[in-house]
């Protein structure tokens, strides 16, 4: 009944808006200024991007395209080990953030009093600059930092300190504190639209609260889920600073080489070709996992229409 609810209040919102007309698109002033910026500017700098990947020098005037870029990218393993790291650790840092997030989201969620308060701790990060918060895990990870001195020193529990800087764990650690604000806040939007009654239903009906959760809860939060996953997954496949301060020279992620072929190696083009090979696997990931949610939304639609 929710998702039949959904799509007809949604289809009258439309037909409000346009006012019962059937169109493509409802055009508006106020869109002119971003639709600009999106054509010219970002879309600018990909066709750019693409350009550089298949041409030695368009900007130049040499428009002679060569597959030789691509031929080097796919005959060093290199560049596949280090593209295939990136998307592990991204994902590493998107489940981080949803073990840590759904809890504190459902606790914001639930007392209300504090909420705005908690909201406040919570986006604090964001506000932080990114070279500052990632020194400051620096020290809180080295081997005399603030980890290993309460380990070693204050409580005795190891004779010898961990081994926590330099390692994939500290890039992981490093992307999830700034992210988890993309993660928490979309759960806490899933969480507020759930009726509350449903769960104390279950509950006197004789579920556990675990079950409760799982049957009730959980459900009615994928889409925050999903829409936070998306954000933290993007946010750290691209991530630049974290692991070189925190990982070292043998956890660099496809953003580092990037950065590295267009400024050191003054190579471009091959720059470009990261680049573009990149952000198409992360589009063709979020289509197929598109694809799988309309799947699932449909056979839900479907089994509500037989009900």
């Amino acid at each position: 009944m929710g998702i039949r609810d959904d799509t007809e209040r949604l289809n009258l919102s439309l037909d409000s808006l346009v006012g019962g007309r059937s169109v493509w698109f409802v055009p508006d002033v106020r869109l002119i200024p971003g639709l600009v910026w999106v054509v010219f500017v970002l879309g600018g700098s990909i066709l750019t991007m693409v350009l550089y990947s298949f041409m030695v020098d368009p900007l130049s005037g040499d428009f002679t395209i060569t597959f030789e870029f691509y031929r080097e990218f796919f005959s060093k393993a290199l560049y596949r080990t280090v593209m295939i790291d990136s998307l592990v650790i991204a994902l590493k840092t998107t489940l981080g953030t949803l073990l840590v997030g759904y809890p504190l989201a459902y606790y914001i969620a639930v007392h209300s009093d504090h909420r705005n308060l908690l909201l406040l701790v919570v986006i604090a990060p964001i506000w932080i600059n990114e070279v500052i918060r990632t020194f400051a895990w620096m020290l809180i990870l080295n081997t005399n930092g603030v980890i290993n001195y309460v380990l070693v020193d204050l409580l005795g529990v190891l004779d010898d300190p961990l081994r926590l800087m330099n390692t994939e764990t500290a890039v992981v650690i490093g992307l999830v504190h700034p992210l988890l604000p993309y993660m928490i806040v979309p759960i806490i939007a899933s969480l507020l639209r759930i009726d509350f009654s449903e769960i104390e239903a279950a509950r006197n009906l004789g579920a556990t609260k675990l079950q409760a959760f799982y049957e009730v809860t959980l459900p009615q939060t994928v889409s925050g889920i999903a829409a936070g996953a998306t954000f933290v997954f993007v946010l750290s496949s691209g991530a630049y600073l974290a692991p070189v301060l925190l990982g070292g020279s043998g956890n660099n992620m496809i953003a580092n080489f990037i950065g590295l072929m267009f400024s050191e190696g003054q190579n471009w083009n091959f720059g470009a070709v990261l680049a573009v090979i990149y952000s198409a696997v992360i589009v063709v990931l979020f289509v197929a996992v598109g694809l799988v949610g309309d799947l699932e939304l449909g056979g839900a639609t479907d089994l509500e229409g037989d009900q």
